[in-house]
């Protein structure tokens, strides 16, 4: 580990640093205390004259002073900024400088807590107002999970049959990734996709930055820096080619950013700013807003449309502090482009896609909308529609004894352990106990002989036992047919693995990955 870190840490770019008599210095702060809004001034030496040369950082939030001398920078305390006590640092160039006293943010302020009824589409303006109202400016974890959600799940892993083994797959999962390889830049043999960004973003970053977070042992976050540093590099992350990796991405840098804030400097949290913005939020802004750019995945009724905007979304609510308005401006932009992709699941839950993309959309699509309702407390009735409601259901309706049914360019899911799962998510989304319940169970019989267990972080996240214990196992119907997939079953006894089970799949062949599979059986 510490020649790993030696060999990053000899690959960085030398700055030439100034003078000793030409660094910035803090001397005092006036007041030292106060709520949003508050006028504080900053005295000390080496400042630039130039207001927008300085930047003032509190609370993770980036303020350009209101005015400013050689010796005093005067600032407006953020909106949305939540109390607790402060480091301010101010930076010049590439110099930062700390401030020795910290500052008390008081309770109370210019904004106050609101439940909003805004529903898309949204304005910047109704975004900026949201996460003012929630103040959670400056605390971290925000997005996906707390500190009191690591603490809980901490506590559960200890006895609970559900938590502990997947707690356990979790550190021995990022545990061994930390001896293998920096995976660097490349395409794949279409020259297309970037495809160890998925690696990176979904198979790496969220079981070292939970290790990270459940034991606090650092080597995981500086395995995880050490993957991100690299990535801060790369020649692009497929935005004008090939958007699916830049959303991918999005997602892990936020998870990133959110789960190792506490770890990372104030220079690696710009630089992983100033990448997902370069290679994601201002490319993916600009072609929303212009029509432009490969596949245009934005006006996609698909997997696509839920991965790419949810992971803008997510990236821009990470890292919102460091300029509200162009975050607030990429969240509400990418908020109004998902009702396209969630009313493809009217009227009843149905994706034509099929599992494989059910589950990879939407779980990307679910992270952004739980970022929502944690940072900006709604989904401006996103998670309300009425098929993203019923969809947490849609796979134990398509479920037979010994399998899940296939469409398009799925996976088979044949046999007892790799049938196909829900998410604990959408069980809480509609506070749903007999979800809950029903997928509690599924899961328990399923990952009973895995060592990797299907679902594993995500469910962890959402687990809620308490929710589970209001419910009953429901058993699916004798036989149906869900709209939206065109798809019919009938079933004998569903507890035996022997029984008869039949489904026809009929639908649309243009559905997206259906390759003509409509009519099959």
């Amino acid at each position: 580990l510490i020649t790993l870190i030696s060999g990053f840490s000899g690959c960085e770019k030398k700055i030439e640093t100034k003078p000793d008599d030409l660094i910035p210095v803090i001397e005092s702060l006036s007041p030292s205390s106060g709520g949003e809004l508050t006028k504080v001034t900053i005295t000390g030496k080496n400042f630039s004259s130039k207001a927008w040369e300085n930047l003032v950082i509190i609370g993770g939030f980036h303020i350009v002073p209101v005015s400013a001398s050689n010796d005093q920078l005067l600032f407006n305390l953020p909106e949305g900024i939540a109390a607790g006590l402060y480091s301010i640092y101010v930076r010049i160039g590439p110099e930062t400088v700390t401030a020795s006293e910290k500052f008390q943010v008081t309770t109370s302020g210019g904004s106050v807590p609101i439940t909003p009824t805004d529903i898309v589409p949204v304005t910047p303006a109704t975004v900026k107002k949201c996460f003012a109202g929630t103040t959670k400016g400056g605390i971290h974890p925000r997005l996906i999970f707390s500190s009191n959600d690591i603490e809980r799940i901490k506590s559960l892993s200890q006895t609970d049959q559900f938590v502990k083994p997947t707690y356990e797959m979790i550190i021995a999962k990022a545990e061994s990734i930390i001896p293998t390889p920096i995976l660097e830049w490349g395409l794949d043999g279409a020259n297309l996709r970037v495809s160890n960004l998925h690696t990176i973003s979904n198979d790496q970053i969220p079981y070292l930055v939970l290790a990270y977070q459940f034991t606090g042992d650092p080597k995981y976050a500086v395995r995880c820096w050490a993957q991100l540093d690299k990535m801060c590099t790369y020649q692009d992350w497929g935005a004008a080619r090939h958007f699916l990796d830049a959303g991918i991405a999005a997602k892990g840098i936020a998870i990133a950013y959110d789960g190792l804030y506490d770890y990372l400097s104030i220079e690696q949290r710009i630089r992983l700013v100033g990448a997902v913005r370069k290679d994601v939020l201002e490319p993916g802004r600009t072609q929303i807003e212009t029509g432009t750019g490969a596949w245009k995945w934005y006006q996609s009724d698909n997997n696509w449309n839920g991965i790419c905007h949810g992971g803008m979304i997510m990236a821009a609510l990470a890292c919102y502090e460091t300029d509200p308005e162009f975050m607030s401006n990429v969240v509400a932009v990418s908020v109004n482009g998902i009702p396209p992709y969630l009313a493809s699941l009217e009227p009843e839950g149905a994706s034509e896609e099929g599992m494989m993309y059910w589950g990879y959309g939407l779980s990307n699509t679910f992270l952004a909308l739980e970022s929502m309702k944690r940072v900006l407390s709604t989904s401006f009735g996103l998670a309300e529609m009425n098929g993203f409601k019923k969809t947490g259901w849609f796979p134990y309706l398509i479920s037979g004894p010994a399998g899940t049914a296939t469409m398009g360019d799925d996976y088979l899911y044949y046999g007892i352990t790799n049938k196909f799962l829900s998410y604990f998510w959408f069980a809480g989304n509609t506070s749903d106990a007999n979800l809950a319940k029903t997928h509690y169970t599924a899961c328990i019989e399923r990952n009973s002989g895995r060592t990797e267990k299907m679902n594993g972080w995500f469910d962890l996240l959402f687990y809620n036992p308490d929710l589970i214990s209001q419910g009953s196992a429901v058993s699916s119907p004798m036989n149906g047919f869900i709209q939206g997939a065109d798809y019919m079953y009938v079933r004998g006894n569903s507890s035996d693995i022997n029984s008869l089970y039949v489904g026809m799949h009929g639908g649309d062949n243009n559905a997206s990955h259906g390759h003509l599979d409509a009519g099959t059986v």
